[in-house]
């Protein structure tokens, strides 16, 4: 199996995990396991349990970045896009804590945030400056 694919494999089991039982709940024997790996095979792609999630966050961060620029270039107006790529990015969130169990107290407390967030985007047209 090639290099990335493996590496990819490793992180595709953790995300499973982590989103099952937790970040806490999840040991570098339980990825081990769930990628179908060795350990020296995953200790060979990630020294620790922190790097694993460093990565998973890290793609996790690159989706919503085109995510959102998809929205903030799409069609709408000047204020549309914004609030459009802003519900893109929180969706995706969404989405992603309604996968998790052990997530329920981080969703509430990004579903307040989410909603701050876009109270604070006017949906009105803006006026040209006179």
């Amino acid at each position: 199996m090639a290099e990335i694919d493996r590496r990819e494999q490793i992180l595709s089991a953790a995300r499973r995990l982590i989103l099952r039982q937790g970040l806490r709940a999840t040991s570098m024997e339980a990825i081990a396991a769930e990628a179908r790996v060795a350990k020296p095979t995953l200790y060979k792609y990630f020294g620790d349990k922190n790097a694993v999630f460093e990565a998973i966050v890290a793609e996790l961060m690159v989706e919503l970045h085109e995510r959102f620029v998809a929205a903030l270039t799409g069609d709408g107006t000047v204020v549309a896009r914004p609030a459009a790529a802003l519900s893109a990015k929180y969706e995706a969130i969404d989405r992603l804590l309604g996968q998790s169990p052990p997530a329920d107290e981080l969703y509430d407390e990004h579903e307040q945030v989410r909603t701050a967030v876009l109270s604070l985007i006017p949906l009105r047209r803006c006026r040209p400056a006179t």
